[in-house]
């Protein structure tokens, strides 16, 4: 199911809260280069299992390897690498684009020099213009497709 060429991939997952299972003997493999997404009804288990692909929650069965690099709640230096999209941006609702770029490149150990830099590189490719007069609150009709973009290539 798996090769060397995937960029994730998760052997019999599996995650229970007091005895009920949330995610049950997921398997699955995402190939690099690709974007995916979990789509099912509440209570499914999409939540859980991205909190343990992205090291918040341990899992309490199987293995998940990303980039080539086992997944654990402490590996710091793999978490610093991914991107994640979240149904809303409803925390950034207050931050301007410059504002939230900045923020993430914070969350990715950026220098504030470098994060300067790459704010200014990053807004045309997110379709933002960094200042007051042109910038735009990122909660308009544009925000997931801001905070995808920014969760995929900007500061990783």
């Amino acid at each position: 199911m798996s090769s060397p060429s995937d960029a994730i991939r998760i052997h019999n997952l599996g995650k229970q809260y007091r005895g009920t299972s949330a995610v049950e003997d997921l398997s699955l493999a995402v190939p690099k280069g690709c974007m995916f997404g979990f789509l099912g009804p509440n209570g499914s288990g999409k939540s859980t299992t991205i909190g343990c692909l992205t090291g918040l929650l341990e899992p309490t069965a199987g293995t998940i390897v990303i980039l080539g690099e086992r997944m654990t709640v402490n590996n710091a230096d793999l978490k610093r690498r991914l991107g994640v999209m979240p149904e809303t941006l409803g925390l950034f609702d207050p931050l301007y684009a410059h504002e939230f770029l900045a923020f993430v490149a914070r969350m990715y150990s950026v220098s504030e020099d470098d994060s300067r830099r790459r704010v200014t590189e990053t807004a045309p490719r997110t379709g933002t213009n960094r200042g007051p007069k042109n910038d735009r609150r990122i909660f308009d009709r544009h925000a997931e497709a801001f905070g995808l973009r920014c969760s995929r290539d900007s500061f990783a």
